[in-house]
């Protein structure tokens, strides 16, 4: 984020409402068009001239006022007001890394995970969370020695359609202009209108011809890929600075109003004396889940490599490119996990990715891990469900060949019903107490342009 404020004692009719345009106010102006400032104060700060300035990339937190001068001075004070995020989430701004799979050493990094000695390092702890973590780490420590990458720091403000036509447009404006100030005749006041009109004509094809360049790119990709949404961001930053409009937020910044927003409309409000449902024990009892080698291998080969990684930062396509190698690893995990009956805390985290705040609802991206988990059991638990067709007919989510979209799908369901329905239908106690360990503790972050409130 850049900031500049004070006093230019610059003059520009057309930028700032001077009544005169001085070679100050043509070199401010120039030099915001360029760096993406934008100037935020409106009104006169030494009357009736516009001299004290703030210019910033990002316009959004701030609000500026004119108030009465101090003591002898004849400026005006100019009060800014900036709402301002934790300090966490400028860390998460300073760079984003940029993984180059293309070049990435794979026989070197199936070597690493084959050789690693886990059974000393990550499995010397019975606690699944603790376990989960030195897994992650061993697997992070792989991918930085394995897979090149750049650090790319993204510069505020910068657009990618403001061309060399565009500046020699703005600067033969600035010239016409001058002319017609120092002679304002017919033929120079024709002149100044016309290279105006051209500035104008040469930004818009100029943005024509970015937005020409870039569509082919954006839709050869498929939609949802990782590479789809970075040219979509690409574009989105050549017109405007968030990548949400200006919110009403009484409570707090965008971020934390979201995110209380998201939290009350995952909960449910029970009656105090509610009862849970007493149904009929089905004569079927589904066997203990079992995470076999070749079971967890076939779903990191079916991983899609293009979906975003979680909050855990792995990968998807890394962990398909070594599914061989790492299968054994996170099958033992996973039956820690399943016989300790508790979800691992570094999985119940996730990334939640037009005035009203209340019009909007979260999308979680959760570790890839976890889904990777989450499927084996799943394919036990509906072989099993369906083998006694024990699922109703009007059950869609999560099925094959069905889809939620095809009803009206419930946004909140009440957890006392759905793990007192468990074992009526024959699942195992193990598999009961992950799942109630599996729905509890949740969290979820709110990302907005790079900051994140947890």
């Amino acid at each position: 984020m850049r900031i500049l404020l004070g006093d230019f004692n610059a003059h520009n009719e057309l930028w700032l409402g001077s009544n005169k345009t001085d070679a100050a106010g043509r070199a401010v102006e120039a030099f915001a068009l360029t760096h993406g400032l934008t100037q935020l104060v409106t009104s006169p700060t030494f009357s009736p001239a516009l001299l004290n300035l703030l210019l910033t990339t990002h316009p959004v937190p701030y609000s500026t006022d004119v108030l009465s001068p101090l003591g002898n001075s004849y400026h005006g004070v100019v009060e800014v007001r900036f709402r301002s995020e934790p300090a966490v989430a400028a860390e998460t701004r300073t760079g984003r890394k940029t993984w180059h799979y293309g070049h990435a050493d794979w026989e070197g990094l199936r070597d690493f995970f084959y050789s690693f000695p886990w059974k000393d390092v990550c499995f010397t702890d019975a606690d699944a969370s603790a376990v989960c973590s030195s897994i992650t780490e061993i697997i992070h420590v792989g991918v930085e020695e394995y897979i090149p990458h750049t650090v790319k720091v993204p510069r505020p403000g910068s657009n990618g359609w403001f061309n060399k036509s565009c500046d020699a447009a703005r600067q033969q404006k600035i010239k016409a202009h001058r002319n017609f100030l120092q002679n304002p005749t017919v033929e120079n006041r024709q002149a100044d209108v016309e290279s105006r009109n051209k500035y104008k004509e040469a930004v818009r094809n100029a943005k024509n011809q970015h937005d020409i360049t870039v569509r082919p790119r954006v839709m050869s990709q498929r939609n949802g890929s990782r590479s789809f949404w970075t040219l979509a961001r690409q574009i989105e930053k050549n017109f405007s600075h968030s990548s949400l409009p200006l919110l009403t937020c009484q409570d707090g910044t965008i971020a934390e109003v979201l995110a209380k927003i998201f939290a009350a409309n995952s909960t449910m409000d029970v009656p105090p004396n509610a009862q849970v449902p007493s149904i009929q024990r089905v004569p079927y009892t589904m066997r203990e889940v079992t995470f076999r080698h070749k079971t967890v291998r076939r779903v990191l080969l079916s991983l899609d490599i293009n979906k975003a990684s979680g909050p855990d930062l792995i990968p998807a396509i890394v962990l398909k490119r070594c599914a061989a190698e790492l299968a054994p690893v996170l099958s033992r995990l996973f039956q820690i996990s399943y016989e300790s009956g508790t979800f691992p805390e570094n999985w119940k985290f996730a990334h939640g990715s037009k005035t009203d705040p209340y019009n909007y609802r979260p999308i979680a991206l959760l570790s890839v891990l976890s889904k990777v988990m989450e499927r084996c059991i799943n394919r036990e638990l509906l072989d099993y469900l369906e083998r006694h067709s024990l699922i109703s007919d009007r059950q869609y989510g999560f099925r094959h060949q069905r889809t939620t979209g095809d009803l009206n799908p419930f946004d909140q369901l009440w957890h006392a019903t759905l793990l007192s329905k468990l074992p009526s239908y024959g699942l195992p106690e193990k598999l009961c107490r992950w799942v109630a360990d599996f729905i509890s503790g949740h969290k979820i972050s709110v990302v907005i342009d790079g900051f994140f409130i947890p």
